[in-house]
């Protein structure tokens, strides 16, 4: 909340954002913007959403933002309609694959035209990732072992377990992030090569 304030006629909106984040690593290449804890609030915000989004869009590096479910009044709308690439998150089960559907199709009228929606396993659940994407219709980017002991140690600071879980985990996660970067590239440059096919030369003035 005092972010949306410090945002409103801030011409310096990127400065504002990054005074209200805070370093994940020593580098501080890394950081993070905390959500708000109580959803009453998500009305207060969705004036604020517009122009949050022009400051990531105008600062350097990538935006991730975890919008939990999809659907509801508080969805950031404006943050969906910006995004390159959309990823739903969800296991491989009955439940899951059936609340999916709607939320999907709400996904396909809120983003952009260009945005690349696409789905995240976490492989706990009684069918094979081919057949949830077959049933949904979207692509797979990436498939994530159940590994709740080393998830916890990212989500909440929990202790490392001694396992070998938690490297295969991280290297399923960097698969991931290759392929989101991956489709987030092919987004722009066919952007680009969209607004270099609207230019017409000898035509502007």
């Amino acid at each position: 909340l005092g972010l949306a304030m410090a945002l409103q006629g801030n011409p310096d909106a990127v400065q504002a954002v990054e005074e209200y984040t805070l370093p994940l690593t020593v580098s501080g290449e890394a950081r993070l913007l905390h959500g708000i804890h109580d959803p009453r609030h998500a009305q207060q915000l969705r004036p604020t959403w517009p122009e949050l989004v022009k400051a990531f869009q105008a600062g350097n590096g990538d935006v991730i933002a975890d919008i939990g479910r999809v659907g509801g009044a508080e969805t950031p709308e404006a943050v969906l309609e910006a995004a390159d690439v959309v990823v739903m998150v969800l296991y491989p089960t009955l439940p899951m694959v059936d609340a999916a559907r709607p939320r999907l199709e709400v996904l396909r009228k809120v983003c952009g035209p260009s945005a690349r929606i696409g789905l995240c396993l976490v492989n706990d659940g009684p069918y094979r990732p081919e057949e949830v994407q077959r049933a949904l219709d979207f692509p797979l980017f990436g498939v994530l072992r159940y590994a709740k002991a080393n998830a916890r140690v990212l989500s909440d600071g929990a202790p490392q377990p001694l396992s070998l879980m938690g490297p295969l985990l991280l290297n399923e996660m960097a698969m991931l992030g290759w392929r989101l970067r991956k489709t987030a590239t092919e987004v722009a440059d066919e952007a680009d090569r969209a607004r270099s096919a609207l230019t017409v030369p000898g035509s502007a003035r």
